[in-house]
């Protein structure tokens, strides 16, 4: 039966790790057309070690002004080990890395009709309009880019390497057509090359190496990433190539986490140095 019809950093102090692990693990069921507050749910993943599972809770009226849930936590995972957490962007699924390492599970937001989708992955992310969910496949470590459709279960590869190397930070565009990601090419034995930020489209038809950098964020039009450049500095690119901007240059530390503001004129990021709540901008 189809999953989607089943229902649905571094940082280098003690107080930024603790938060970076909250923003990386919390999540929220937000509601679909049609359904009530009452359907918003705070997931979130119990403790630093095993046992770790998936809970949620009411957070209230979802409005921040102190009103309280209507219960304590609920487990909904009996796995043993949840390494990380998405959920969709409609909320009525979400996906786990869990183990043996490599195992990713879709589930609905109350734990029924968990559904493994690969056994040898890293977990990616859902695509905007929450049909398919994007992994990285280790493929004897060449960490090649795939697909999964959460209407069939099909498994379709976008990007096979020839080399060994590392994938990661995959980001759909807002549109959902194409994929972004930084891939680090490691020829067997003879070191790695620069990482650089690849383009391709979500069918797997087209493959564009935009800019020397990793860490891409798309812009809201689906038309420029952002990305962290090899020197440290901020860069924005088109997606489709072509010469990168310096729109920022930071010396203390590369910058992570670069996030669009929705209206597309303000880019937000941590450099990874210091307390994020003091080493957070924006330009």
């Amino acid at each position: 039966m189809p999953i989607v019809h089943r229902c649905h950093t571094r940082l280098s102090r003690t107080v930024p790790a603790v938060l970076c692990l909250l923003v990386a693990l919390v999540g929220f069921a937000t509601p679909a057309h049609g359904q009530s507050s009452k359907d918003l749910r705070l997931a979130f993943i119990s403790g630093f070690s095993a046992p770790q599972e998936v809970f949620t809770v009411d957070p209230g009226d979802g409005h921040g002004n102190g009103t309280t849930g209507s219960g304590p936590p609920e487990q909904i995972t009996h796995v043993g080990q949840v390494l990380q957490l998405k959920w969709s962007p409609a909320g009525n699924l979400f996906a786990i890395q869990t183990v043996p390492f490599g195992t990713i599970m879709v589930m609905a937001p109350d734990g029924s009709h968990p559904e493994v989708v690969a056994t040898d992955a890293l977990l990616g992310e859902f695509s905007p309009d929450g049909g398919r969910l994007a992994l990285v496949r280790e493929a004897g470590g060449n960490d090649d880019l795939w697909v999964v459709d959460l209407v069939t279960g099909g498994l379709t590869p976008i990007e096979r390497f020839a080399v060994e190397g590392y994938t990661s930070h995959l980001v759909w565009s807002p549109d959902g057509t194409r994929l972004a990601f930084d891939r680090t090419d490691c020829p067997g034995g003879t070191g790695c090359g620069d990482p650089q930020v690849i383009v391709v489209d979500a069918g797997g038809t087209a493959h564009n190496a935009v800019a020397v950098g990793t860490d891409p964020s798309w812009s809201p039009d689906s038309q420029q990433l952002a990305l962290s450049g090899p020197l440290g500095e901020v860069r924005v690119v088109s997606a489709d190539g072509g010469a990168a901007r310096t729109i920022a240059t930071r010396t203390l530390g590369a910058p992570t986490v670069l996030a669009w503001q929705p209206k597309g004129k303000v880019i937000a990021f941590f450099t990874g140095d210091q307390n994020p709540l003091e080493d957070t901008f924006s330009i």
